[in-house]
């Protein structure tokens, strides 16, 4: 373990980073506590970690850009993933609630099969989840659940609630980023434009022959955004899914192309980044019914 740099495989190891009694091998639910400072490191996590802030305690880092890290807000981080909890100083005094949970305490259980679905564990920490007073004490009674019942331990079933309640936390907050995503229409409208402008702009170029299709983890890296953030914005807006929509501008640029009789099928392809014209027709088909041969016909006819 380098000084900087804390590789957190389990549960209890993040525990003694932060000070605090393990109470469960796959799960901890506990407050920071007071008059407990800790070093300031970069972390890898090998389970999902959600974070509520409620006090002032510094920025987080992620890559290589600063966040704030306001009061209410929720941030998610899952196996697999990288955080830097710096402060301004190397030994700081941490504050908020935090939810632990290993893969292992989801085996042969619904929540593991609906994991998949709380995409928010892979967004950026820019794009954490905002709580209202409400909000915030519902998160506040889940929390309280777990922690009550990790305290039970005569408890048969005590695996099983903590598993309900965790379960139902996520939930709620994949409820409370629905209405962020609603509550924020100027913000994605703004994006929304951004992400046309970027693919009008890339497939006009000629960087599609270069450079290939674009990609979702380009779009959201040009707007810097996550892709599952990207996504999600996407679908709650237009209810379709990133690579639904790149696909669809793909389409309506080919559309405009083929008008051109001058241009043969396979340079259409070509010039959208296609490596084999015979992908572009299985996605032209896909998209619109019909080959692209067949919608120059169409188009000649009229």
């Amino acid at each position: 373990m380098k000084d900087d740099y804390l590789k957190l495989e389990r549960i209890e190891q993040y525990n003694e980073w932060a000070h605090v009694k393990t109470l469960h091998p796959l799960v901890s639910v506990f407050r920071y506590p007071q008059n407990s400072p800790v070093r300031a490191v970069r972390q890898y996590f090998g389970f999902y970690a959600v974070f509520l802030k409620i006090g002032v305690n510094g920025d987080i880092f992620y890559g290589t850009r600063r966040y704030e890290y306001d009061d209410g807000t929720l941030i998610f981080t899952g196996p697999g993933q990288v955080v830097d909890l710096r402060h301004r100083v190397p030994v700081f005094q941490p504050s908020g609630r935090v939810l632990l949970f290993h893969p292992e305490l989801l085996h042969g259980t619904p929540l593991a099969r609906m994991m998949r679905e709380f995409t928010f564990f892979s967004y950026d920490v820019s794009e954490g989840l905002n709580l209202n007073d409400r909000e915030r004490e519902i998160i506040n009674q889940l929390l309280d659940n777990i922690e009550e019942e990790l305290h039970d331990t005569e408890s048969v079933c005590r695996d099983k609630l903590i598993v309900a309640n965790i379960a139902l936390l996520l939930t709620y907050c994949r409820r409370f980023y629905e209405r962020q995503f609603a509550s924020r229409n100027k913000e994605n409208n703004h994006l929304l434009s951004a992400l046309e402008h970027l693919l009008d702009n890339y497939l006009s170029s000629d960087r599609p022959r270069k450079e290939g299709l674009p990609s979702v983890q380009f779009c959201a890296d040009s707007l810097h955004l996550s892709s599952n953030y990207l996504s999600d914005l996407l679908r709650n807006e237009t209810g379709l899914s990133a690579l639904k929509y790149i696909h669809e501008r793909i389409v309506d640029c080919a559309k405009m192309r083929l008008a051109d009789p001058a241009l043969s099928i396979s340079e259409v392809a070509y010039s959208l980044g296609f490596e084999y014209p015979q992908h572009f027709t299985r996605l032209f088909r896909r998209e619109t019914g019909c080959s692209p041969l067949e919608y120059r016909s169409q188009i000649e006819r009229k």
